[in-house]
């Protein structure tokens, strides 16, 4: 990953970067460059290419353990490693040492102390509970008992503490060498799993008049709030603050761009949230804008790097609009520009009146020239909604792909992973917007596996054809990948199915082996019309279609129920058992959705109070068949 140099030409704006702006981000940048090609090395001849990692990732972790906080029961996960650390190491330590799975969104919390207001303490945390309604949402901070880190701590411990740890973390990246009492930490005995470190929080300082309060680069103690700790020794000894701004970009990246068991990378969405912070909160702003491409909402009226980038940006808009300032050359331009941002970071951040501001210029001019489309403000005097502006900003993200007329199938998938059908439906499904039939078999699919009841209903009022999408390979997709999740929702029936399954060795489900799960569960009440040896006999080469007409009650049934374990019912019976609540798990569908076969012959079966006609296929993927009356070839 190469950073970049916020000393460019410009051939629309304001010229190029001050000769001393652009030695100063230099500096950064060469750090940042050898921070993200570093990670040890040496020469490994007789060693095979995995075992030459292996060996390279355990050298680049230095020491992991737990943090036991004083006055709190629960223990805090971390590792002190260097900032050189290759990403496959980091990915190890989340997903093999940690355990962890990969998120379904990931929010940058970017900012120290702020100004605080009465209102932002429950927009912040109410933005943050909304936005992590899906579970496996993890919060990426700097870690300290300070400012808007502490209240993401402590808006996390209440989120938790109602709903459970699997539905938001908080990882604390914060560099060794601005962390307060730091040696509890360095004891040798200190083992994960064994003896964890004992850390005193102690109150932070923001509460006292600000020329009464420490300087941007003294240490803070760790917050004891946060579920995880990166502790990032950079080495460096001049400064404290600021050389640690590429590994977290790098860290960004990793978890937001996971890579499977199968090596395949996944995308998940993520958007920075900038609030108060001083100069080095502004650098990790220009760093994640510029690199990874993550949307940023400032947070406009808390002060400090949020006033200075929502001013800046204002002062964009204001510029664009004015026809005299066009036509002003590029040198006016520039010297209007530094002149103008240098007195928006004199009065927003907290340092000596003869400080240069020439570096954090620079940056702003890059931000402001590469990544405007990605930056949302919030003003705390008129927005109530945060949650609604990061999402937005992630939609915006995602671009405008297919022409305007076509649906934005990236912007879709956002909303589907953080579960607003809400959104998708005022902003994605518009009246102009058209798909090809089957783009959204994918996403159907992926709502019944999360159970995301508004998403199918969503679905089905724009037109989305059961009838081309429901098979029978289908169906048995649904029950095996909702049984490989485990969940608890689904443990009596993967018992059941374990009992009933034909082959012990085979992991796919069948629907025979579905139709003696669900006559045990409800007794004579369901008489299963694929649980027959005739239906057995030629299921390698047949697929059941139902003929029965769907009415209203089965359609509603499906919208309300979504995925459950008892699906399958409701196509094949009127029957059906009552509503089950679906899983929760994480899982996405995908396959070619097949089509209609002709050949079929007509079988009957029922239990004298209803009768089914079936039809018998002589393709696998043959859909199943709502249109009502069959057709005798």
């Amino acid at each position: 990953m190469d950073f970049p140099h916020p000393g460019v030409s410009s051939t629309t704006g304001w010229g190029p970067a001050s000769s001393a702006g652009a030695a100063s981000i230099a500096s950064v940048s060469a750090t940042a460059a050898a921070s993200v090609g570093g990670g040890g090395g040496g020469s490994f001849r007789r060693q095979s290419l995995k075992q030459q990692q292996q060996q390279q990732n355990e050298e680049a972790s230095k020491t992991f353990g737990e943090i036991e906080f004083s006055g709190l029961k629960q223990l805090a996960k971390f590792v002190r490693l260097d900032s050189n650390t290759p990403d496959s190491a980091l990915q190890q330590i989340l997903g093999k040492k940690w355990d962890l799975t990969r998120p379904t969104l990931v929010i940058n919390i970017f900012g120290g102390d702020f100004e605080k207001k009465r209102q932002l303490k429950m927009i912040f945390k109410k933005g943050l509970w909304k936005a992590a309604e899906s579970a496996g949402c993890w919060i990426v901070t700097s870690g300290f008992h300070l400012g808007i880190m502490k209240l993401t701590g402590e808006a996390v411990r209440d989120y938790t503490d109602a709903y459970g740890s699997n539905y938001m973390i908080a990882i604390g990246v914060a560099s060794w060498n601005c962390i307060a009492r730091r040696e509890a930490l360095e004891d040798p005995n200190i083992s994960e799993g064994s003896v964890p470190a004992t850390y005193q929080s102690e109150e932070s300082d923001s509460s006292k008049p600000k020329e009464l309060r420490a300087s941007d680069e003294d240490e803070s103690p760790l917050d004891p709030n946060h579920t995880h700790y990166f502790l990032v020794d950079t080495g460096a000894t001049d400064q404290k603050k600021g050389y640690d701004c590429p590994f977290r970009t790098r860290f960004s990246h990793v978890i937001s761009s996971w890579t499977d068991e199968e090596n395949k990378q996944l995308k998940v969405p993520m958007c920075g949230l900038l609030i108060g912070g001083d100069r080095f909160a502004l650098e990790q702003v220009f760093y994640a804008l510029t690199e990874t491409k993550c949307p940023i909402v400032a947070v406009k009226g808390t002060a400090g790097a949020a006033d200075v980038l929502s001013s800046a940006f204002d002062y964009l808009f204001e510029e664009e609009n004015q026809v005299d300032k066009k036509e002003e050359d590029e040198e006016t331009q520039e010297a209007n520009f530094n002149s103008k941002m240098s007195n928006i970071c004199q009065e927003f951040f907290n340092c000596n009146d003869y400080f240069d501001y020439t570096k954090e210029i620079d940056m702003l001019r890059v931000m402001l020239k590469e990544g405007a489309s990605l930056i949302e403000i919030f003003d705390m005097e008129e927005d109530f909604d945060l949650d609604g502006k990061m999402i937005s900003s992630l939609l915006s993200s995602a671009g405008s792909e297919g022409g305007e007329d076509q649906l934005n199938l990236k912007q879709l998938k956002i909303c589907l992973t953080l579960n607003r059908a809400d959104i998708a439906r005022d902003k994605i499904f518009l009246e102009n917007k058209k798909w090809k039939k089957g783009d959204l078999n994918e996403y159907m699919y992926q709502a019944l596996m999360e159970d995301r009841h508004d998403f199918v209903k969503l679905f089905l009022e724009q037109g989305f054809s059961l009838e081309d999408f429901l098979s029978i390979y289908i169906l048995e997709k649904l029950y095996t990948d909702q049984l490989k999740r485990l969940s608890s929702k689904v443990a009596i029936f993967h018992q059941l199915w374990e009992y009933h399954r034909s082959h012990r060795n085979s992991k796919k489900v069948k629907l025979r082996e579905v139709g003696k799960v669900i006559k045990v569960l409800v007794g004579d009440f369901y008489q299963p019309l694929y649980a027959k040896k005739d239906f057995e006999k030629n299921y390698t080469k047949t697929v059941v279609t139902a003929q029965s007409p769907v009415d209203q009650s089965t359609t509603k049934a499906l919208v309300q129920t979504a995925q459950t374990g008892y699906l399958p019912a409701y196509f094949f019976t009127k029957s059906g058992p009552g509503q089950n609540s679906g899983s929760d798990a994480a899982g996405v569908g995908g396959d070619n959705m097949p089509q209609a076969v002709p050949k079929r012959r007509r079988l009957q079966a029922g239990d004298g109070s209803q009768e089914t006609q079936l039809e018998i296929c002589e393709y696998e993927r043959s859909p199943i068949n709502f249109s009502g009356r069959g057709k005798r070839n």
